[in-house]
């Protein structure tokens, strides 16, 4: 299946299902940077972890969709290097409805406080909360800001 045929299977879910059944697209899952290293000597390797993670309620039951296509692309600042910097579904160490996790390595080079950005694409789906049947996807495009620290 392709990603393009993916894409438009979802687009269409969305649009039968109406804009006024459609929650905050935000509030229905969270990037989470925990376990990533915080700090690191110069020169010493860390790792960047990204946990995607769905958020619904007891009304709004949430998971990740796995047949559409996740990628995330991670730009580094000058003094800190990633492992890899485009990554996809094949990287990830988790995939399935309940997360997605990268854990990616990183090395800082020089002293400082270093950013790392990432962005992130994945979808997220709505549950009919009587049935689990799912009731709409949407397509999350996210970005995220990591900062770590060497000294």
């Amino acid at each position: 299946m392709s990603p393009g045929f993916v894409v438009g299977a979802l687009l269409a879910v969305v649009a039968q299902a109406g804009a006024a059944e459609i929650p905050d697209a935000a509030q229905l899952a969270k990037i989470d940077t925990a376990g990533s290293t915080a700090q690191v000597a110069p020169g010493k390797d860390g790792r960047l972890v990204l946990a995607i993670v769905p958020t619904g309620t007891k009304d709004a039951p949430t998971h990740l969709e796995t047949a559409f296509p996740v990628k995330v692309t991670l730009t580094a600042a000058s003094g800190v290097s990633v492992g890899k910097s485009a990554l996809s579904k094949i990287d990830a160490a988790q995939l399935d409805r309940k997360g997605i996790r990268f854990e990616v390595p990183l090395k800082v080079v020089s002293p400082g406080e270093h950013e790392i950005r990432a962005q992130v694409k994945f979808a997220v789906c709505i549950e009919d909360p009587k049935t689990t049947e799912t009731k709409v996807c949407l397509p999350q495009d996210r970005q995220v800001v990591y900062l770590v620290k060497a000294k």
